[in-house]
């Protein structure tokens, strides 16, 4: 009978080289409803019934829509009725919800 060597537990070593990656407060993470089925399917039906960026379209571009967005922020009205309103969404590619989200914190920010 062979005798078995049983290999010793390897524990992952740190590595200080990596950097850390910093934790940010994105909003929309910790809000519940975007973590639900409900909205996961509202996401996809919305977006396939809107599959270009609005803001590409209004200067002429032609760009895939990846997030829906809502036009007045929820950090201006974080009600219900707000987040599930249609009238309240648009579809935008990624590079257009960032740079909307960031006028959006500075204009919330600067009042």
């Amino acid at each position: 009978m062979p005798a078995f060597f049983i290999m010793p537990e390897i524990k992952k070593s740190k590595k200080p080289w990596i950097p850390k990656k910093k934790k940010t407060n994105k909003s929309w993470s910790f809000d519940p409803r975007y973590h639900t089925m409900q909205w996961r399917k509202y996401r996809q039906s919305f977006l396939m019934d809107n599959p270009l960026c609005m803001e590409c379209k209004r200067v002429g571009k032609i760009n895939a829509a990846m997030v829906v967005d809502h036009i007045k922020p929820l950090s201006q009205d974080d009600s219900d009725h707000n987040f599930w309103n249609k009238e309240n969404h648009q579809a935008l590619c990624k590079r257009c919800n960032n740079r909307k989200a960031r006028t959006d914190k500075l204009r919330t920010n600067g009042k």
